[in-house]
Parts: C-alpha cells; sequence; structure tokens
C-alpha cells in the first residue's frame, strides 16, 4: 500500500512540476541586411543602422556586420522604423573624386515585428 502512495505522489509531483515550469521568453528578432539600391546583390558592410519608433522609446542604433548583417532581439510585436547609411563603402563604378568628400548612401524602410519569429528586412541604400 506504501508504494501505490509513494508512486502516486511522484506522479502528482512530476504533474504539478511540469505545469509550473518556467516558459522561455519569446522575443522578436529581426535582421537587418543593407544593400545597394543600383546592385541589389552587393551588401553594404560596416553600414549605421537606426531601428526607432515615434512617439515610443525604442530607439536602437547600431551597425552592420563585415556581411552587412545586423540582428537585435525585441520584447515585443511592433512595427518599426528602420534607418540605414554609410558615408564607408563607395563602390568603385561610381566613384567620382569631387563628390568623394559628400557622398553617404541613405535609405529607410519599416519592419513588422512577430512574437517568436526571426523577421529579415534589407535595407536598400542609395
Amino acid at each position: 500500500m506504501k508504494s501505490k502512495i509513494f508512486i502516486f505522489l511522484l506522479v502528482v509531483l512530476g504533474l504539478l512540476l511540469s505545469f509550473s515550469s518556467c516558459e522561455k521568453e519569446e522575443g522578436c528578432k529581426a535582421v537587418i541586411t543593407v544593400k545597394l539600391l543600383r546592385d541589389t546583390n552587393q551588401v553594404v558592410p560596416y553600414a549605421n543602422i537606426r531601428i526607432w519608433q515615434v512617439n515610443s522609446d525604442i530607439n536602437v542604433n547600431g551597425q552592420a556586420d563585415a556581411k552587412g548583417r545586423f540582428e537585435h532581439l525585441f520584447k515585443n510585436e511592433a512595427i518599426l522604423n528602420v534607418t540605414a547609411w554609410s558615408s564607408l563603402f563607395i563602390p568603385f563604378d561610381t566613384l567620382v573624386i569631387d563628390t568623394l568628400a559628400n557622398d553617404t548612401m541613405y535609405g529607410e524602410t519599416t519592419i513588422r515585428l512577430k512574437k517568436g519569429e526571426t523577421v529579415y528586412k534589407s535595407v536598400f541604400i542609395d
């Protein structure tokens, strides 16, 4: 009889622990890739990126890596503005010495973050 009560208590304890276990907090991951508008296969390394929302405290600034990618994890779903710019990357086919000092490429888009998903978005700059 004691073994049946012990097994019953183990089963009840197992059920209680499974229901009270911590849930993994799901965030919203944004992966931004910065590309050239005139050659959409060409990524822009080390571009500056700002992800922000009007009338909100969401304002993320960062820099893309060597492959033109920037990743950030957000807590909640949102529709956000994405701005990218670069003055470091100038394609050789457009290199003009007279405009070298003022040649900053710029682009913007929006991104819709979804709970528990990774959202990929490209920003085209020119």
